[in-house]
């Protein structure tokens, strides 16, 4: 399309990798103002290696109402709490929790930086 809209004689074409992180849900219960609420957690991985951890925002906006208590300041607490609950689960199982970043180049970085 590009050479009969523009007359070009050439079209140079770059062909990219897409890596999609796996993406999990889970509940996590958080204790906070004296109540234990449940809160869902976005968690997405490459190659096992941990990129980001979400609580839901309804889940957080509907704390803070109720709480009635500033949305962030209830962001930090679900995080904090969603750590040690986390860290609590590692130990019982045995592992350290992950999270870590590699100390090789692994498949993420390989296919951003070709």
């Amino acid at each position: 399309m590009l050479m009969d809209e523009t007359g070009t004689l050439g079209v140079r074409v770059y062909e990219f990798r897409k890596v999609v992180a796996a993406r999990e849900k889970e509940t996590v219960p958080v204790s906070l103002g004296g109540r234990v609420y449940p809160v869902r957690v976005k968690t997405s991985t490459v190659n096992g290696r941990l990129i980001a951890e979400k609580p839901e925002y309804d889940d957080l906006s509907a704390i803070a109402r109720e709480q009635g208590i500033p949305l962030r300041f209830v962001d930090e607490e679900v995080r904090l709490r969603i750590s040690e609950w986390k860290r609590e689960r590692a130990t019982i199982r045995g592992g350290a929790g992950g999270g870590c970043p590699p100390d090789r180049p692994n498949a993420a970085n390989a296919a951003r930086d070709e």
